[in-house]
């Protein structure tokens, strides 16, 4: 083979070599490949958690609760009384559950695959938000892989929350596909298209009411495009708030509006915030701070609201690990920005929360012990005489085929609010009243190490002073969730015989 020569060699050697060099690929083809790594560790979690038949995260329960009243034909937002109060949340993600119900899907199954279809949703939302360049230029299929890698890396650290009964996945699902919807319309005067972008806010908004900030950043940092959505939403959003209202004689305001204003801001979780969710999103916000030089306006507003939909979450007194999935959605198309303007300190950031996640990860399965230890205390309940109370764990009374009864996490809701402190109180009334007379015979409880279980559990063992402990402390067979917080039936309190 001869050397090129003459005056075209200078030109034509460069460009072979360009061609041939594998070096600026390198650090693209690790970025996609630890993205699709959290993807399918995101895909192996959620088979091994789908089918286990008692509740991943303690608050599931209630979730089952709801979308079987929608089913009955009962409404969901009605005074408070013993045996309903529901989750101050709009209805939107427990219809969806209800229709799953009515496909053939029994129990937590339903309302837990709506959550795994709205969180494929997101993958899908993100990759695209991520991936789409300015004027004609083809989408970067890379970019917004690793968008969508950013959140199944985050899922172990986010509480595990996107694959349970609660409607956040859902909430930030529709909220990403309004946002998705006028990027795609906005350049043109279509009258359709903002009508989508604007009922799609509005579903996100009455799904969970954590969504509007992130959409009012986005909406508002790219103004000059999104003002006449931005109108209709707002204007679109009263007009529903008030149609419910009316509809549910004034219900519905009181339970998604009057108790959260009354319950406060819990301040120390601001420390909370600053010592764990930053620290855990930390690699995802050091790439969107590279990512903002560049992106759409749009896209910077979006993460702004999701840092403070993240830190007024960690503000609010029932703000669990879930709270941190709005930073880590939200940042994520600018964190995929930032690997492509820096791949090699992209991957070093990929790299640690695939690490941060295989830590955790183990924690989040449920084991074959708590699946038996779920099934033989169903017997043991079946076998109980007399009425069963249990605030926390109503779904295994009515697995057993016994009533369930008012909800510890509502019941907090109420206590926690000035306006619904009355009524919490009327309820601790109304639960001794039926104590005394003897419609109880049985409490199951956990431990009262939470201050609001604690109250409940006290005023029990006056009237049901025998106690037997139904769980090991810890370990396989505990049935500790694997998500949220860890209430679990504990003790089984009962009358004197």
């Amino acid at each position: 083979m001869t050397e090129a020569t003459g005056p075209g060699a200078a030109k034509i050697q460069p460009r072979v070599k360009t061609a041939l060099s594998p070096i600026p690929y390198g650090p693209r083809t690790l970025g996609v490949l630890l993205a699709s790594l959290g993807l399918l560790g995101f895909l192996a979690l959620v088979a091994l958690r789908l089918t286990y038949p008692f509740e991943l995260e303690w608050m599931e329960g209630i979730t089952l609760f709801s979308m079987e009243r929608l089913i009955a034909g009962q409404p969901l937002y009605a005074p408070p009384d013993f045996n309903w109060c529901p989750l101050p949340y709009g209805p939107v993600y427990f219809e969806a559950a209800r229709l799953a119900s009515l496909a053939g899907f029994a129990g937590f199954l339903a309302p837990r695959l709506i959550s795994v279809l709205a969180s494929l949703g997101l993958f899908w939302l993100l990759g695209s938000l991520a991936g789409t360049r300015r004027g004609q230029a083809p989408a970067d299929g890379t970019r917004g892989l690793v968008a969508a890698g950013f959140l199944a890396l985050a899922y172990p650290f986010c509480g595990a929350w996107l694959d349970v009964a609660r409607p956040d996945a859902l909430a930030f699902m529709l909220m990403l596909a309004a946002c998705w919807n006028h990027q795609r319309t906005r350049d043109r005067p279509d009258w359709p298209g903002a009508l989508v972008t604007v009922a799609l806010a509005l579903a996100s908004f009455h799904t969970k009411q954590t969504a509007l900030l992130p959409l009012l950043g986005f909406f508002l940092f790219d103004l000059s495009r999104a003002k006449f959505v931005l109108l209709g939403f707002l204007a679109a959003l009263g007009t529903s708030l008030a149609l419910a209202s009316v509809g549910t004689s004034g219900w519905y305001e009181f339970y998604t509006f009057d108790l959260l204003a009354g319950h406060g801001l819990h301040w120390p979780g601001a420390r909370e915030f600053l010592s764990r969710d930053l620290v855990f999103s930390a690699p995802l916000l050091v790439l969107a701070g590279v990512g903002l030089r560049g992106s759409p306006r749009a896209l910077i507003g979006l993460a702004v609201g999701g840092f403070l939909a993240s830190f007024l979450g960690r503000l609010h007194p029932g703000g669990y690990d879930n709270v941190l999935l709005p930073l880590v959605i939200c940042a994520a198309p600018l964190g995929a920005r930032g690997w492509a303007q820096r791949p090699k300190l992209g991957n070093l950031m990929l790299a640690l929360m695939l690490g941060l996640g295989l830590w955790i990860a183990p924690d989040l399965v449920p084991s074959a012990q708590d699946r038996k230890a779920g099934e033989d205390l169903v017997q043991r309940i079946e076998g109980l005489d007399g009425g069963v109370f249990s605030p926390a764990h109503g779904a295994l009374l009515a697995r057993a085929g016994k009533q369930h009864q008012l909800h510890l996490m509502s019941w907090m809701d109420l206590s926690a609010s000035d306006a619904g402190i009355e009524q919490a109180r009327a309820l601790v009334d109304e639960l001794e009243q039926r104590l005394s007379r003897g419609d109880l015979s049985h409490a199951l409880v956990g431990a009262p190490r939470n201050l609001a279980e604690a109250e409940f559990v006290n005023l029990l063992r006056r009237y049901l002073p025998r106690e037997q402990r139904l769980l090991p402390a810890q370990g396989p067979g505990a049935m500790i969730p694997v998500s949220g917080a860890a209430h679990r039936p504990e003790l089984l309190l009962s009358r004197e015989q």
